[in-house]
C-alpha cells in the first residue's frame, strides 16, 4: 500500500485490497452458508420424499428352505420347478425375472427358489454343483434337471417336455 508523508493511507489501495479480500471471504461464507442451509432443510424436513404410486408386482416363486422343501416342493400338488441361485450369480437374477413371467403363463405349474448359500442341506442332496439349476418335480418325482442359462422358449419347453 502507497502512504503519503503524513502516513496516511491512499484511499484507491484500501479499495484494491479490500477488493482482493473480499471474494475470498465471500467464497468461504457461501460455502459456510450452503452448508448452513443444508443443515437447516434436513432439519426443518423440507426435503421430501413422494411415495411412488407403482404397485410391486406379487412374486409367484416361492422361498424355498431346507425346512420347508419337503412340503412345499415334493408333497407340492402341482407339478414343481425349483431353481437353485445364489445372490452373487448374475445369470440366476436374470432368470428369476424370465422365471416370473413363464409362472404368470403357466399357471399349473409352481415355482421356487432356493439360495444354495443359506440352505446347503437340499442342494448338496441333489448334487447341485453349478448355477443357476432347475429341476421339475412332478408328483414328488424328481422328472428333469436344467443346468445354466437359457431362453424363455426352451425354458417353457423343457418344462411341458417334462409334464
Amino acid at each position: 500500500m502507497f502512504t503519503d508523508k503524513n502516513n496516511t493511507q491512499n484511499s484507491s489501495d484500501i479499495e484494491v485490497a479490500s477488493q482482493e479480500e473480499t471474494p475470498k471471504k465471500d467464497d468461504s461464507q457461501k460455502s459456510l452458508s450452503q452448508e448452513i442451509k443444508i443443515e437447516e432443510v434436513k432439519a426443518e424436513g423440507e426435503v421430501k420424499e413422494e411415495p411412488i404410486n407403482e404397485e410391486v408386482p406379487k412374486t409367484s416363486i416361492k422361498e424355498i428352505t431346507d425346512e420347508n422343501f419337503q412340503e412345499k416342493v415334493l408333497k407340492s400338488s402341482k407339478p414343481f420347478c425349483l431353481k437353485f441361485e445364489a445372490d452373487w450369480c448374475k445369470p440366476c437374477k436374470i432368470l428369476t425375472s424370465m422365471i416370473e413371467e413363464i409362472s404368470n403363463e403357466l399357471t399349473d405349474i409352481n415355482f421356487g427358489a432356493m439360495n444354495v448359500e443359506s440352505q446347503p442341506n437340499t442342494p448338496t442332496a441333489f448334487g447341485i454343483r453349478a448355477l443357476p439349476t432347475c429341476i421339475l418335480w412332478v408328483g414328488g418325482e424328481l422328472k428333469s434337471t436344467k443346468l445354466g442359462m437359457t431362453k424363455k422358449s426352451e425354458f417353457i419347453k423343457w418344462i411341458k417336455e417334462n409334464l
